[in-house]
């Protein structure tokens, strides 16, 4: 007779009779770890895909991570001769980080959809991470990306995340201004997150303080932490990206996913925000003003399936001209499958 987990406390093999799937469509990672009655097989979809399982005799459940796309994000808003701006831009927030556990499979065709991360600007805002999906037809269940770093004050709209309240994830970080009249704007923020990530910074600005306007944008949420703030003083820093949170459906370690990503700051020699620790890779840095003396800055991404936010951009200086950077672009999201046992694609 079949070997069956749930009657022998082991792992079985598909080739035994027991659960049995197969790869339909798709970019599907299939990874075997533990041992004995710990030991399971998980599905790592980050491209998008289609599994159907054929056999679940042993009604076995399943446990599923749910990651969106991460935000993207923008660059400084900084001009600087006879009519000088000053901002800074936020870094984008974590994409919606959620799980299910003990999940009824049946036989039937499972659908995965991975959200890109959002775009990066350098003359405007970013854009908003985009959602992920897992399940059968009947009951998809859906989580929505961050929300993108701003360089545009009074503009909040898109630092909140998509549907922001209900399943989306971490709000971008907002920007600050000294305008043309030497006018600081006390800097936007913190935005509220989504119920599955956190809020943002806060924004600062000064104006003319040494000759130097200055502006710290602020990080973007992570699901582990809201967004850093900005801060000025005798030069302008952008706020630290928010924490990821971590998970061990995919082989049994700890990952950290959904960091918020660092913010900029505009016409100073302080630096941006990078992301932080717990963020493993999620949240891409900000970048500082670079003098001439200095080398081109630019913004980190937020990395590949990990649902982080991309950092705000930087300005290179060159002469008498001031060049934007653009932000860096958002992580896409990932689903990842975890069920009890050693199974493989049939």
């Amino acid at each position: 007779m079949p070997v069956r987990p749930v009657d022998h406390g082991i792992a079985a093999s598909a080739a035994g009779g027991g659960f049995a799937f197969t790869i339909d469509s798709g970019s599907w990672t299939v990874t075997n770890y533990g041992s004995g009655a710990s030991a399971y097989t998980s599905l790592k979809c980050t491209a998008g895909g289609a599994i159907t399982v054929t056999a679940n005799p042993a009604a076995l459940t399943w446990d599923v991570l749910y990651i969106g796309g991460g935000g993207g994000a923008t660059a400084p808003n900084t001009y600087v001769g006879v009519a000088t701006t000053v901002g800074a831009g936020g870094g984008g927030g974590g994409g919606g980080m959620d799980t299910d556990t003990g999940l009824t499979v049946n036989e039937e065709s499972y659908t995965a959809v991975i959200g890109a991360g959002g775009a990066s600007s350098t003359y405007g805002d970013g854009s908003q991470g985009n959602l992920s999906s897992f399940g059968p037809t009947s009951a998809v269940v859906t989580r929505y990306g961050g929300g993108a770093g701003n360089r545009t004050p009074n503009q909040l709209t898109v630092c909140s995340p998509p549907n922001s309240g209900t399943d989306a994830g971490s709000a971008g970080g907002p920007c600050s201004l000294v305008n043309y009249n030497n006018q600081a704007y006390t800097g936007d923020g913190p935005v509220s997150g989504g119920t599955y990530g956190n809020s943002s910074g806060q924004a600062a600005s000064v104006a003319y303080l040494g000759f130097l306007p200055q502006a710290g944008g602020a990080g973007g949420g992570g699901r582990g932490g809201g967004g850093g703030y900005g801060s000025v003083s005798t030069t302008a820093y952008g706020g630290l990206g928010g924490s990821g949170s971590y998970n061990d459906y995919f082989d049994g370690t700890v990952d950290y996913y959904a960091g918020g990503g660092g913010g900029t700051c505009g016409y100073s020699n302080g630096a941006g925000g990078g992301g932080t620790a717990n963020a493993n890779g999620g949240g891409g840095d900000g970048m500082f003003w670079a003098q001439s003396s200095n080398p081109t800055r630019y913004a980190g991404a937020g990395t590949a399936n990990s649902g982080g936010g991309g950092g705000g951009g930087g300005v290179n200086h060159t002469g008498s001209s001031t060049i934007p950077m653009a932000g860096g672009y958002g992580g896409s999201g990932v689903i990842i499958v975890r069920i009890l046992g050693t199974w493989a694609a049939s």
